[in-house]
């Protein structure tokens, strides 16, 4: 089971983000188990509006969701993984300022983590980007809620991009824009792909995904090409 955890600062749009790709994944045929980290409880609560709405004739692909405290993630992540709950991606989302306990927690049980962050709030990623390295997972900053039109006095994605390198870290090549799209979309228990498939913020979501799933192939391609590098490696032991 792919799992996927989006850490960071308040206000950088994690919680939207786990919900639209939670959904991307189940648009895509995979079983997604979301799982909510935050005490505030955002995610039950969409997912309460969600059920809500169910009688509009809106399409939507429902997310299995569930909260759990840090000490839980691991049972909650195995018994997704279970034939009778049958998830095959997970998405955790951490609430805004969570302790340090969580995030390890969040970056230990994650393939691939995602550290929203707008350009101009770059300098208060390094903590979760420390946390992540020290877990060994792969980790990707994406610059989000990106002003469309540049503004002067403030970080260009260009400039963003220059200044993550310039320190090592890597970074989504998909920009997610703000878009107004996913907070309407949000107060009626739906992601932007949903009630706006047609808009640029349902595109952006699609991209993100697509890009989440590139990282996986190549990471299960490596994870093959290691072990037959070992069982290549075992075989001529036994052999010599």
């Amino acid at each position: 089971m792919f799992t996927i955890s989006l850490i960071g600062e308040a206000s950088a749009g994690k919680t939207t983000l786990a919900m639209a790709l939670a959904v991307a994944a189940e648009r895509a045929g995979l079983p997604t188990m979301l799982v909510d980290l935050d005490p505030g409880g955002s995610i039950m609560a969409w997912t309460g509006m969600r059920k809500a709405e169910a009688v509009n004739a809106v399409p939507r692909h429902a997310p299995m969701c569930c909260s759990a405290p840090t000490h839980q993630l691991r049972p909650v992540l195995e018994a997704a993984r279970t034939p009778s709950v049958g998830a095959r991606m997970a998405v955790i989302d951490t609430a805004s300022g969570a302790d340090a306990d969580t995030l390890d927690a969040a970056t230990q049980a994650a393939h691939v983590v995602l550290v929203p962050c707008r350009p101009a709030d770059l300098t208060a990623i390094g903590p979760c980007i420390d946390l992540a390295r020290r877990a060994d997972t792969p980790t990707f900053v994406v610059l989000n809620d990106v002003p469309i039109q540049h503004r002067a006095g403030f970080t260009t994605v260009p400039q963003a991009r220059t200044a993550l390198a310039a320190f090592g870290i890597d970074f989504s090549p998909i920009v997610m824009y703000h878009r107004p799209n996913h907070v309407q979309a949000r107060a009626s228990g739906l992601t932007a792909q949903e009630r706006f498939p047609m808009r640029p913020a349902a595109r952006e979501i699609g991209a993100l995904f697509a890009w989440v799933e590139g990282v996986q192939l190549i990471k299960t391609d490596r994870a093959q090409d290691d072990d037959a590098q070992s069982s290549t490696r075992g075989e001529a032991r036994r052999k010599g």
